[in-house]
């Protein structure tokens, strides 16, 4: 199925003030490791701060993006960003040599963009159509109760578990937190890396790191909920 994912960088802002060095380190970071993890996708983007990737099979984006955002999370950067349903395309307009042209022929970028800005923290939402259509085959899967429920619905190690609604119900979102790779002292560390940054920071960034917290949380907890259900 056709999606679009847009996604920042949080906090280059903040190192900008800091330092143009300090700023270039972070999105070198970045781009690289994206580039790393996705670099067999045929249509990504990236500009400043800012990831686009767009294509037509959902299901293996979503795990491959989800890399991306752990591994961010592990160097200390946070990404968030949205996933939506639709293939992002372009108006063909008269061009110039100097002068391109890039006008959406619909919404998809709107939505994918408005969804990243609803949440705070290194979130991976999607957008509730396309979870629809992601959890097609495990439908009680849409809801919490639902998927106690119907904890066998399919293999131990489908990635459609992480795929869960927002605490607010506003949308779904991908707990990419939770990997066989990841053992549970690196839970721990995380947590209190991020926790012994929350005093140094104003107001808005707390927020970012707290609800960053939470995410890690909610992916221990639905990891080790499966875990002891299916065993």
């Amino acid at each position: 199925m056709e999606y679009t994912f847009y996604g920042d960088l949080l906090g280059i802002g903040s190192a900008y003030r800091l330092g143009a060095s300090t700023a270039k380190d972070k999105l070198t970071a970045f781009y690289d490791e994206t580039f790393r993890v996705l670099d067999a996708f045929d249509e990504v983007e990236m500009f400043s701060d800012s990831l686009f990737v767009k294509g037509d099979d959902a299901a293996h984006a979503v795990v491959q993006i989800s890399k991306v955002f752990a591994n961010l999370l592990d160097k200390g950067l946070l990404l968030r960003g949205a996933m939506v349903k639709g293939k992002l395309s372009f108006e063909p307009l008269i061009t110039k040599k100097n002068f391109q042209t890039r006008l959406p022929d619909d919404d998809t970028l709107a939505r994918a963009a408005g969804l990243e800005k609803m949440q705070k923290g290194a979130r991976f939402l999607i957008e509730s159509a396309l979870a629809n259509d992601l959890l097609y085959d495990v439908p009680d899967w849409k809801s919490h109760d639902g998927y106690l429920r119907s904890i066998f619905a399919a293999p131990a190690d489908s990635f459609l578990r992480r795929i869960c609604p927002t605490p607010d119900s506003s949308s779904y979102e991908y707990l990419y937190y939770w990997s066989s790779d990841i053992h549970p002292e690196k839970y721990d560390t995380l947590r209190k890396n991020l926790k012994d940054i929350l005093p140094m920071c104003d107001k808005a960034s707390r927020e970012q790191y707290e609800e960053t917290i939470a995410l890690i949380e909610r992916c221990r907890h639905r990891n080790k909920i499966t875990m002891d259900r299916l065993s």
